[in-house]
């Protein structure tokens, strides 16, 4: 396996592992809460990848995650501390 890849899902999850734990809705409605909901499995679906070694779906459920993170973040469904923004898409 590539090193690279590895080295890419780890720093990733730590990101997106952070994420969650800055991360409020600031519009409290379903959408905001599935969105978040789903964001979250993935990012659950990337460890249980990680666990197996499969480097590549890891990176893909991260990927996923962090779409669904940004699209709330654009949309005025999510918050973040100002510091945190960078990784976003905004």
């Amino acid at each position: 396996m590539d090193e690279n890849i590895i080295y890419l899902v780890k720093k990733h999850k730590d990101k997106m592992e952070s994420v969650f734990k800055y991360i409020s809705i600031v519009k409290d409605d379903e959408f905001s809460t599935k969105i978040l909901h789903i964001a979250k499995d993935y990012y659950n679906d990337s460890l249980y990848f990680m666990d197996k070694h499969d480097y590549i779906r890891a990176f893909e459920a991260l990927i996923i995650s962090w779409s669904f993170i940004n699209a709330g973040i654009l949309n005025g469904s999510f918050k973040l501390p100002v510091d945190m923004l960078d990784y976003f898409i905004i």
